[in-house]
């Protein structure tokens, strides 16, 4: 076996422990869940193609994302059943697929090995693998987009299939912004870049490196060209775009700054500690500030939302990982010396605990563990797609809300008397004349008479 390939797997096996384990475990981010609901909901009948929600009481209707990540993973839960660790298979799908894409990257510049370093510098990003673990959209808006820049790198490099690639660029683009919304759209700021970086192009190659941009608006205008397509995305734009520039007092929060020097700047001290140590110079080569401007241009703008998530980065990360590696690629990390059948064994050992932890943890909460279990037992008293009451106290209470719309599709309605056959509340929750029916760690379930 090539050895390149043996340096692989030490890295693939560590990127097992830090996904599998929670593979098949309740519990999940609450952004996480509610994409999910919406899209075992469409799976399974309720809601169509252009209208979803989380539960007929909660998100309805849902328009504050872009549809097809629900789609995609609507698919999955028609495949695989109606599964609490569907989401997670999501996200690994997306993982691996953003990680083959990152070593097609490595290797068009990097072609003299060290394919593992990506992928390790990576995995030093805390923020990457907890996404992939918790079905935030940019696990599906970042595969689309690192293929999508895949694509026109390897158009400049190559001229094989360059307008092939260049178009199927802009359609990547276009399910890119089809799954989390206008960040999406770094991508098409690249041939501008490749126009610095590339010398000796002909006129005709630099209009073929654009033609992404006008197949994607082409896309676009196609899909608006449906009725219902136009009145969802309208509404998308309405309440998701202008309503996120409309908090004016968030503007310019500095939440995302901080959480992209947390992410890099450990890294790059570390990356400085390694040059020094080794004696090397640090030259940035071009393909390596090519990447971490493309990583800039994938983060910076996100740093100007009035909305900040800490995950809304992740798109950035594979290219900052790419970037750095490059500047590290002409250290040896890996000793020629060290025995193949050592990268094995440990290979084989991390991997073995990976998937021993993925058993265990089978159908355990490994988050909201109580929240869980009480959910659990008081769904077992109520029916399917039913109606309750919910204790005013846990209006806001999302996770309680979204776990039951997922569990059964119960809808809750935050009321203060009996109007329901069924109510839940909190320990300290009283309503007159109802009989409690199950007491858990955190929640009850109240059973009242119905009016004649």
């Amino acid at each position: 076996m090539h050895s390149e390939s043996r340096n692989l797997f030490p890295i693939i096996a560590l990127w097992c422990l830090l996904l599998l384990p929670w593979l098949f475990g309740k519990g999940i981010f609450a952004d996480g869940l509610y994409y999910g609901t919406i899209a075992s909901n469409w799976a399974f009948g309720a809601g169509s193609a252009w209208q979803f929600y989380v539960s007929e009481s909660l998100m309805n209707p849902f328009y504050s994302h872009p549809p097809l990540a629900f789609w995609i993973e609507g698919v999955l839960f028609k495949i695989f059943g109606n599964y609490y660790w569907v989401d997670r298979v999501f996200g690994l799908i997306c993982f691996v697929l953003t990680a083959i894409a990152i070593l097609r990257i490595w290797r068009l510049y990097f072609p003299s090995g060290q394919s593992w370093l990506p992928l390790f510098v990576l995995m030093l990003l805390p923020t990457a693998a907890w996404a992939y673990s918790n079905n935030v959209l940019e696990n599906s808006m970042s595969m689309f987009c690192i293929w999508a820049v895949y694509l026109q790198l390897s158009a400049a490099e190559n001229q094989r299939f360059r307008l092939l690639k260049n178009i199927i660029s802009g359609l990547l683009i276009f399910a890119a912004t089809l799954c989390k919304g206008p960040t999406a759209l770094f991508p098409l700021a690249l041939p501008f870049l490749l126009i610095l970086f590339r010398n000796n192009r002909s006129w005709t190659q630099i209009i073929i490196s654009f033609l992404s941009l006008p197949i994607f608006l082409a896309a676009v205008l196609l899909l608006l060209m449906s009725d219902e397509a136009f009145a969802y995305l309208k509404a998308y734009y309405e309440i998701q775009i202008q309503g996120s520039f409309s908090l004016g007092d968030k503007n310019g929060s500095p939440l995302l700054l901080k959480q992209l020097l947390m992410e890099l700047l450990p890294l790059l001290s570390v990356a400085v500690l390694i040059l020094f140590w080794s004696g090397k110079k640090i030259v940035p080569n071009r393909a390596s500030i090519l990447l971490l401007l493309i990583a800039a241009s994938a983060s910076f703008p996100i740093l100007l939302s009035p909305k900040q998530m800490g995950f809304y980065l992740l798109p950035s990360l594979p290219y900052w990982a790419l970037g750095i590696a490059g500047t590290l690629h002409k250290i040896e990390f890996l000793k020629k010396n060290i025995a193949p059948r050592i990268k094995l064994y440990f290979s084989l050992l991390v991997f073995v605990t990976a998937v021993s932890l993925m058993t265990y943890n089978i159908n355990r909460p490994i988050r909201d563990a109580v929240l869980i279990e009480d959910v659990s037992k008081i769904c077992t008293y109520l029916p399917s797609a039913c109606k309750a009451g919910l204790d005013p106290e846990l209006t806001e209470h999302w996770q309680l809300q979204g776990y039951f719309a997922r569990e059964k599709q119960i809808s809750l309605y935050p009321i203060g008397h009996a109007k329901y056959k069924y109510n839940v509340g909190r320990l300290s929750y009283k309503l007159d004349s109802c009989e409690t029916i199950y007491k858990g760690k955190e929640l009850q379930l109240c059973r009242c008479p119905m009016p004649e």
